[in-house]
């Protein structure tokens, strides 16, 4: 699953969760490019 910025900000606290950076990408109906992350089980 890929989230952005801002919901990987508001879920940093969640226990067992962490997140890999999949770098800056142009999604359809978004005027600005949004850095995406995938989210993991793990540390978080």
């Amino acid at each position: 699953m890929l989230v952005s910025d801002t919901v990987r900000g508001l879920a940093r606290t969640s226990a067992g969760v962490s997140f890999d950076d999949r770098g800056e990408r142009e999604l359809k109906g978004v005027a600005e490019p949004q850095r995406l992350f995938a989210v993991r089980e793990g540390d978080a």
